[in-house]
């Protein structure tokens, strides 16, 4: 017979289950999922260098570069993203951008720049900007091409700027276009769009608040892909390299993850950029003892587990620390074990997922990061549907 009642109890019960354990979710992430970004784990010392770096670009605005290295699903991506999310709440006068998609070519990641990362709106800004002060900036010494595009559109704004946009990106205009921006060239080529580039921005400096680029750059591995032939990778790097110079004129601070494999092909084929990409390294390493492990584990416990108080209105205190009980002793002396009924993995329990996942690895020094919070959520995972079934048989 049909109980809708006991059914929706059910349904009610399962989505609060969590709520036994001092939590209103798994507090592990699903695969592929960037981490909350307050969670951080032992990268202390990476994010002094790069703290250390951007005082320095953005006091002396001398090019700061830094290469994160490490092997594959170490948290990388999470350090980047990590990162960036604290950095673009404060850094309205520069230029900030993460990307991790190159394309085939090297234009394919400037046009990316140029429309994700610079954006439409800033570009309208700026132009703005040399509309008020028109006369200095003709004075200025800039590329001829950008130089009579405009003067163009400082006239005719409306009409040109979205030409203007179209030309930035390295977009072909057919030929009438070009005589209405009067230009004499697209910019097809790498060389010529970033001396372009640069003498736009170098004017967006002089002329407004802009004071340079930020920019996260994931997965620079893709680039050294089968899908890239030895040639248009070269190819694709010098640019990339002419890139980096040409920007520190404008002002960049550019931190690089990739895969620690793929820095013995920068060093060996692409010396000179290697030598620009490291000027500082941040490592990130794999877990390799268990008091790493359990100490990783912990953190996404203790902030979850508090971000449970904060949302029942049980903390008194926003700054209070969390220390998610682990074992029976610290679970009968924790302030806040009312609110846990069942503790939801325990020291002994992490240990053995990262034993179990280190045997796998054998070759490896340790676990990767991203392998042991896939092993930790399917852990949480088994526990509350053993803990859901022992209600229900309770209940019957």
């Amino acid at each position: 017979m049909l109980n809708p009642e006991k059914i929706f109890k059910e349904e009610e019960r399962g989505k609060n289950i969590y709520h036994l354990f001092g939590f209103e979710k798994n507090p592990f992430p699903p695969d592929a999922t960037p981490y909350a970004k307050d969670i951080f784990h032992n990268q202390e010392k990476g994010l002094k260098i790069l703290e250390e770096s951007l005082i320095n670009f953005v006091r002396d605005k001398h090019r700061q570069l830094i290469l994160v290295e490490g092997p594959f699903r170490t948290g990388k991506t999470h350090f980047l993203s990590h990162a960036y999310q604290k950095l673009k709440e404060f850094a309205h006068d520069f230029i900030i951008w993460y990307g991790k998609n190159y394309g085939s070519e090297f234009m394919d990641f400037y046009r990316m720049l140029v429309v994700e990362g610079i954006s439409e709106t800033r570009i309208a800004n700026f132009i703005e900007k040399f509309k008020e002060n028109k006369e200095s900036v003709f004075k200025e010494e800039i590329h001829p091409y950008l130089k009579h595009a405009l003067k163009t559109i400082l006239d005719r704004q409306e009409d040109t700027f979205y030409l203007f946009y179209k030309w930035l990106q390295g977009i072909n205009l057919t030929k009438k276009e070009q005589e209405l921006l009067r230009v004499d060239s697209n910019l097809t080529f790498s060389g010529l769009a970033i001396e372009i580039l640069r003498d736009f921005l170098l004017l967006g400096r002089k002329f407004s608040n802009f004071r340079g680029f930020i920019l996260f750059l994931d997965e620079f591995e893709r680039l050294f892909t089968k899908s890239l032939t030895p040639t248009k990778r070269s190819n694709y790097l010098y640019a990339f390299r002419n890139f980096i110079d040409e920007m520190s004129k404008v002002g960049l601070f550019m931190v690089i993850a990739i895969v620690d494999k793929n820095i013995n092909d920068l060093t060996k084929d692409y010396e000179a950029l290697y030598h620009r990409l490291s000027e500082h390294t941040i490592k990130i390493e794999m877990l390799e003892r268990p008091k790493d492990a359990v100490s990783f584990a912990k953190v996404f416990l203790d902030y979850f587990h508090k971000e449970f108080l904060r949302k029942q209105h049980i903390l008194t205190e926003e700054t209070e620390q969390i220390s998610y009980p682990l074992t029976e002793r610290e679970y009968r002396t924790y302030k806040y074990s009312k609110y846990i009924q069942r503790i939801l993995l325990d020291r002994d329990k992490i240990e053995n997922i990262f034993y179990r996942l280190k045997e796998k690895e054998e070759a490896q020094k340790g676990v990767r990061q991203a392998f042991f919070i896939k092993a930790l959520r399917e852990a949480v995972e088994k526990r509350k549907n053993e803990i859901e079934e022992t209600l229900l048989e309770e209940e019957a």
